[in-house]
């Protein structure tokens, strides 16, 4: 009987939860309200990688595991992860990273992850840069990229934001928490 609880217990704290609302975004502004950023040749501009934590339990984010994909050859990112942040493993622009912070973790709707200084070096005109899952993929269940919170649920499959570089292409980001009801009242 106890082998049995403990195997239940143990499954249940690996298990990821898919969030529809969360995502790790990229974006302009510090503050996510814009995923559209002008990156000049031989300029050097920034962007953010934080985490919408609409839809999440009310908790601290104390880590995630996700990858950027899309970035030209011969462009040049130095990321810094957000001085909070206990550990960072990996590379963002490869396989993915990973990226931990203390016990009770950062709150708020718009939680930095990162900040990456990008400098465009060879001129190329529109660029989606996007937030995927890490590689290798995890176990089927993990096939996303991941939140994690201080609280007993664990891990959420979120998500994954696009950053679009020289483009006219608009986007749409959530900055505001609601519920379904609030929602709904929007098309009565």
């Amino acid at each position: 009987m106890r082998t049995w609880i403990c195997t239940v217990i143990a499954v249940s704290l690996v298990q990821v939860q898919p969030v529809v609302a969360a995502s790790i975004g990229l974006f302009s502004t510090p503050d996510c309200s814009s995923c559209n950023l002008s990156a000049p040749l031989l300029m050097t501009e920034v962007f953010y990688v934080n985490v919408i934590t609409t839809g999440l339990p009310n908790s601290g984010v104390v880590g995630a595991e996700f990858r950027i994909t899309g970035l030209p050859v011969g462009w040049h990112v130095t990321v810094t992860s957000n001085p909070n942040a206990d550990t960072m493993t990996g590379d963002l622009f490869g396989n993915g990273a990973g990226i931990t912070f203390p016990e009770k973790g950062l709150m708020g709707n718009c939680v930095n992850l990162y900040t990456i200084a990008i400098t465009n070096l060879t001129g190329s005109s529109e660029v989606a840069l996007r937030v995927d899952q890490r590689l290798p993929p995890g176990p089927p269940c993990c096939e996303c990229p991941r939140v994690v919170l201080n609280c007993p649920c664990g891990a959420f499959c979120v998500g994954g934001g696009t950053l679009f570089i020289n483009s006219n292409t608009e986007c749409t980001v959530a900055v505001e928490r609601n519920t379904w009801g609030g929602m709904k009242q929007l098309y009565r």
